[in-house]
């Protein structure tokens, strides 16, 4: 299966802290029937992949690649990194935990 992740910061300013906003896991052949992928061009470039990966040890990794360059960088993730203890199910708004600050103003407005 394939999983992407959509990330996006905290703070528009704030380039070090970001929260995962969604992830969606897929089977590769509906995945690349969807983004009219030709399968025979990408052997060039999964070799590539495999060659990098090949000399690396065992683990997680995460593939990033640069929205405004050029470059594909790859960060090695602990085990535990993309393991979610979320419930699947949608949670309405009026459900939803409050983040700590606006509990106490809340809480002070009552």
């Amino acid at each position: 299966a394939l999983k992407l992740g959509y990330v996006t910061r905290v703070h528009h300013k704030d380039n070090t802290r970001h929260a995962v906003i969604g992830t969606q896991t897929f089977k590769p052949k509906d995945f690349a029937a969807q983004i009219n992928l030709k399968t025979e061009s990408c052997w060039g470039i999964i070799h590539a992949f495999l060659d990098i990966f090949a000399k690396m040890q065992d683990g997680t990794y995460l593939i990033f690649k640069d929205p405004n360059r050029a470059i594909i960088r790859i960060y090695e993730t602990p085990a535990s990194a993309f393991e979610s203890h979320y419930a699947d199910d949608y949670i309405p708004e009026n459900e939803q935990a409050l983040p700590a600050e606006a509990a106490a103003k809340q809480d002070e407005d009552v």
